[in-house]
C-alpha cells in the first residue's frame, strides 16, 4: 500500500474512532480500501455506512461492487438490484450487475444489464467493452467488434480495447484487421507482451512464420516465464518442422505452468515427429488425465500406439475416440489399419463399412476395404473396390497399379495389362509399372516385349538389381543364357546378399552345361538362405548327375522337408533312388509326383 495512501487511511482512522457514526468517513475509508484492492475491508466498512444509512443506494451500489470483486457474486446482485429500486436510473450500477451476471455465466441477464447501462450512459467506453465480451462469449462476433469501435471511438488511447477487437478478427479469420489491431495496441503500450503474441498468432495463422517468429521472441523478452507464449512459439517451430526447438520451449512451458493437457499433446507430437513414438504416447497419456473428454487426444495417443505395434491399446484408443465421435471416419480408418496389421480383418472390413454407411463414396474406404479382400484371396471383390475408385478418379495411377496385381493374381493378363498400359500412360517413366508390365508379357509369353519394358526400366534406374533379375529371367526364357548370366551377374554385382540372384545364375549355368559355375551359385545361394528350396533340387540334380547319390538324396531330403509337394524334387530324387538301385523308393516318388501333377 503506497504512503499516500496509508496517510489518507490514518486520517479516516482518526475520524471514525472519534466519531464511530460518521457515515461519510466509513464511506470515504470503503472506498480508499476498494482503490486498493483489499475489498474485505470495504464491505465492512460499507456495510457499516449501510447501518447508519440503510437505504441509501449509492452504498448500496458500492458494496455490491466490493462483493462483485470479493468473487461474492449473489450478495452483489442482492445489494445491486436493491440499489436499482431506490435509484433506477444509475448506469453504473447497472454495469455492476452485468459484471456479475458475467461472473455467475448467465450471459443473457449480463447483455441486458450492460445494454441497460448504456442505455442511461453512452458515453462510457467500459460498458461498451463489457458487453463485447459478452457477444463474444455468445460468438456474436459482429456486434462484439461494433462495441468496441464504439468503445475505441470513445477511449482511442486505451490499448485494450485494440487488443481484444483484434481477439475477435482472430476469431473471424480476418488476420490483416487482427494484425492492425495488435500492432495498434504495440503503439500504445509497446511494453505490453500479450499484444506481441496475439499479433505472432494472427502473423502465423497468415503463414508468416518469420513475422511470427518476431513477435513471439520480443513478447518473451518483455515477459520470459509466460508459458503460453512459449506454448504458442512451440507450435509455430513444430509446423516449420523445427522440432528441437519446439521441444525445447514445451519443455520449458511445462516446468513453468505444470503438465497441462494441452502442453503435453503438444509435446507428444512434437516427440510422435522425431519418431519417439513411446514418449509421445506417454505425454499422450497425461494429457488424457487432464481432459479425458478431448477425443482428438485419444486418436494421437492411438497413432503412436500403432506406430510402435501395440495393436489392442491402438484399437482400444481409436475405440473411445469413437464413442465420444461416433461419426468420426477417421477414427474407423485408423481403427481398420490396427486390425489389419494385427490380423482382424474381418473386423478392419467391418471398419471400413462403417466408414462407408457415413460416407458413401468414401474412396479410402473402398482402397482399404480392397487390400484386404485381396490379402484374403477375393480377388473379385478386391477389383470391384478397386474399380469404384478409378470409377471416380481414372487417373489415380496406385489404385491401377494395384488392381492390375489383382487381376494378374487372377490370371486376368488381358485386364492387368490394360491397366498396367493406361498407367504407363500417365506416368511414362514409373519403373515399377514397367517391371510390372514385363511380368504380365511374360505371362502372356510376349518376351520380347518383356525384355524391352524391362530395358526401359533400366535405363531410369541402373542400379536396380531386382530388374536385372527380371531381364535374366527373360533371357532364360528366350534360351539366351549367356544374356541371362550377364543380367544376374549385374544384379550380384549390385546386391550381394541375395540367395535369389544366385539360384538363377546357376539355373542358367545348368542350361550352358557349365556345372562348375552352377554348383558355385547353388553352393552360395544355400550360404546365404540354408531353406532355399529349389536352391536344395538344383544342387541335387548336380550331385546326381555327377554321381555323388547320397549328397543329392540329402538335399532332396532337405528341399521335401521344407516342401512336401516340391515335383521337381520328388521327380529327381526318384532318378537318384533308381540309380542308387532302389526302384521301391524311386516309384513312390514317381507316384507322389505324379499325383501332384494331376492335381494342377
Amino acid at each position: 500500500m503506497k504512503a499516500s495512501v496509508k496517510k489518507i487511511l490514518a486520517e479516516l482512522n482518526e475520524k471514525i474512532q472519534s466519531n464511530p457514526h460518521d457515515a461519510a468517513a466509513l464511506i470515504s475509508r470503503a472506498a480508499v480500501y476498494s482503490g486498493a484492492k483489499e475489498y474485505g475491508m470495504a464491505i465492512i466498512d460499507y456495510t457499516r455506512a449501510l447501518e447508519l444509512q440503510p437505504d441509501d443506494p449509492g452504498i448500496l451500489r458500492e458494496r455490491g461492487y466490493a462483493f462483485y470483486r470479493n468473487y461474492m457474486n449473489d450478495p452483489a446482485l442482492a445489494d445491486l438490484d436493491r440499489s436499482i429500486e431506490l435509484e433506477p436510473d444509475d448506469a453504473n450500477t447497472f454495469r455492476y450487475c452485468g459484471y456479475a451476471y458475467f461472473e455467475k455465466q448467465e450471459y443473457h441477464k449480463a447483455l441486458a444489464a450492460y445494454t441497460k447501462s448504456i442505455e442511461l450512459d453512452s458515453d462510457y467506453a467500459e460498458t461498451f467493452a463489457a458487453r463485447a465480451e459478452v457477444y463474444f462469449g455468445k460468438q456474436d462476433y459482429d456486434k462484439a467488434i461494433v462495441d468496441y469501435d464504439r468503445a475505441i471511438g470513445l477511449e482511442p488511447d486505451e490499448p485494450d480495447h485494440f487488443k481484444r477487437r483484434g481477439v475477435i478478427f482472430n476469431q473471424k479469420e480476418e488476420y490483416d484487421k487482427a494484425i492492425a489491431d495488435f500492432g495498434a495496441a504495440i503503439l500504445l503500450d509497446p511494453k505490453d507482451a500479450e499484444a506481441w503474441e496475439r499479433r505472432g498468432v494472427a502473423w502465423q495463422h497468415k503463414e508468416n512464420y518469420d513475422n511470427a517468429q518476431a513477435d513471439y521472441d520480443k513478447a518473451l523478452s518483455l515477459n520470459p516465464d509466460n508459458a503460453d507464449t512459449l506454448w504458442n512459439r512451440a507450435c509455430l517451430y513444430y509446423f516449420i518442422r523445427e522440432f528441437d526447438k519446439a521441444l525445447a520451449d514445451f519443455n520449458r512451458a511445462i516446468e513453468l505452468a505444470g503438465e497441462k493437457s494441452l502442453y503435453c499433446n503438444g509435446r507428444g507430437l512434437v516427440l510422435f515427429a522425431k519418431k519417439d513414438f513411446v514418449h509421445a504416447a506417454e505425454d499422450f497419456t497425461k494429457a488424457i488425465e487432464g481432459d479425458p473428454g478431448d477425443s482428438s487426444l485419444y486418436g494421437n495417443r492411438g497413432e503412436a500406439y500403432l506406430a510402435v505395434g501395440s495393436y489392442d491399446q491402438a484399437i482400444a484408443d481409436f475405440t473411445k475416440l469413437i464413442e465420444l465421435k461416433p461419426e468420426t471416419i477417421d477414427a474407423f480408418y485408423k481403427r481398420s489399419e490396427a486390425r489389419v496389421r494385427k490380423g482382424d480383418l474381418a473386423l478392419a472390413i467391418a471398419d471400413c463399412e462403417r466408414i462407408l454407411a457415413l460416407d458413401p463414396a468414401n474412396l479410402k474406404a473402398f482402397s482399404r476395404r480392397g487390400e484386404i479382400f485381396f490379402a484374403q484371396g477375393k480377388l473379385d471383390k478386391a477389383i470391384g473396390d478397386l474399380s469404384r475408385i478409378i470409377e471416380k478418379d481414372p487417373g489415380d495411377t496406385e489404385t491401377l497399379r494395384f488392381r492390375s496385381m489383382a487381376y494378374f493374381r487372377k490370371h486376368d493378363y488381358d485386364h492387368a495389362l490394360t491397366d498396367l498400359n493406361q498407367l504407363i500412360g500417365l506416368k511414362p517413366n514409373d519403373v515399377d509399372a514397367l517391371a510390372q508390365r514385363a511380368m504380365v508379357f511374360m505371362a502372356l509369353e510376349k518376351i520380347d516385349k518383356a525384355i524391352s519394358d524391362l530395358s526401359k526400366a533400366i535405363a531410369l534406374a541402373p542400379r536396380n538389381a531386382q530388374i536385372f533379375m527380371f531381364r535374366g529371367d527373360a533371357y532364360h526364357a528366350k534360351e539366351q543364357y549367356s544374356k541371362a548370366v550377364a543380367d544376374y551377374t549385374r544384379a550380384i554385382q549390385i546386391d550381394r546378399t541375395s540367395a535369389e540372384f544366385y539360384e538363377r545364375r546357376g539355373d542358367s549355368y545348368m542350361e550352358l552345361k557349365d556345372r562348375v559355375h552352377a554348383l558355385a551359385d547353388f553352393n552360395k545361394a544355400i550360404e546365404l538362405d540354408p531353406n532355399h528350396v529349389m536352391a536344395l533340387v538344383c544342387r541335387g540334380t548336380i550331385y546326381s548327375l555327377k554321381k555323388d547319390y547320397h549328397k543329392a538324396v540329402s538335399d532332396f531330403n532337405r528341399a521335401l522337408s521344407l516342401d512336401p509337394g516340391n515335383i521337381l524334387a520328388l521327380t529327381n530324387r526318384g532318378k537318384t533312388m533308381m540309380s542308387l538301385g532302389r526302384p521301391d523308393l524311386a516309384l513312390a516318388d514317381f507316384e507322389k509326383a505324379q499325383k501332384l501333377e494331376d492335381r494342377y
